[in-house]
C-alpha cells in the first residue's frame, strides 16, 4: 500500500510497489533453490561429525576411567536404550556404555560407570566397526583378553561413520590405536599431507 506524505508543494511516495515486491520474492526464491541442496548436505555432514565426536568423547571417558581406577575399563556399543552393567554389546549399537572390569574374574564387569546415546539427531548416520567392545588397561592403552582372561595383545579399533543415503557423503573414522591414541580422521585425506587425514 502506498502512503503519501506532503513535503513542501509535492507529495512524496512512501513504501514500495507490487512490482518491487515481486522482484524481491523472485530473487529470494532463486537463491533458496540454488543453496538448498548444499545446505541439506551440510546438515547431514554435521550430523555425521556430531555422532563421531560423541563416540570419540565416550571412548576418551573410558580411557580416563581406566587411568583413574587403575583397572581395566571396557567401552562398548549397545542397542539397549539405557545401557547398564553387562548390557549386550552390538556392532550396530547407537548407544554406548563404560564399565570397570574385575581384575580377578576374567571378563567380568564389576562397576557400571556411565552410558549415553551417540546422538538424538543422527538420522541417516551409519556406523560400522569390527570391535563393538574395547578395553583400556590401567595406563590407558588398548588391550585384548581371551575368554580365560589372558592378555593376547591388541590392535587398532576403527569406527567408520557416514550417511549412505547421500551421494559423496563425508565419511569420518574414529581410530583408537593400541598405544591409547584416540583421534577422528577423514579417510579421503592422507595423513601425511593433511592433519585430519587417516
Amino acid at each position: 500500500m502506498r502512503r503519501y506524505a506532503r513535503q513542501g508543494n509535492y507529495l512524496a511516495v512512501k513504501g514500495f510497489s507490487l512490482m518491487e515486491l515481486m522482484v524481491v520474492v523472485s530473487i529470494v526464491g532463486i537463491l533458496s533453490a540454488v543453496s538448498l541442496p548444499s545446505f541439506s548436505r551440510w546438515i547431514q555432514d554435521a550430523k555425521t561429525r556430531t555422532t563421531a565426536e560423541a563416540l570419540q568423547n565416550g571412548i576418551r571417558l573410558a580411557q580416563v576411567e581406566a587411568l583413574k581406577n587403575g583397572a581395566p575399563v571396557q567401552f562398548f556399543l549397545t542397542s539397549d536404550n539405557n545401557p547398564t552393567l553387562n548390557s549386550t554389546p552390538s556392532a550396530s549399537g547407537t548407544n554406548w556404555g563404560i564399565q570397570v572390569l574385575s581384575t580377578t574374574i576374567p571378563n567380568s564387569a564389576v562397576t557400571f560407570v556411565q552410558g549415553a546415546s551417540l546422538g538424538d539427531n543422527n538420522d541417516g548416520v551409519v556406523m560400522t566397526t569390527t570391535k563393538p567392545t574395547i578395553i583400556f588397561n590401567s595406563i590407558g592403552r588398548l588391550v585384548t583378553f581371551n575368554a580365560s582372561g589372558q592378555l593376547i595383545g591388541s590392535s587398532n579399533a576403527t569406527y567408520s561413520l557416514s550417511n549412505p543415503t547421500l551421494t559423496n557423503a563425508r565419511q569420518l573414522n574414529v581410530v583408537v590405536s593400541s598405544t591409547g591414541s584416540v583421534r577422528m580422521c577423514d579417510p579421503s585425506k592422507a595423513r601425511a599431507t593433511s592433519a585430519d587425514g587417516c
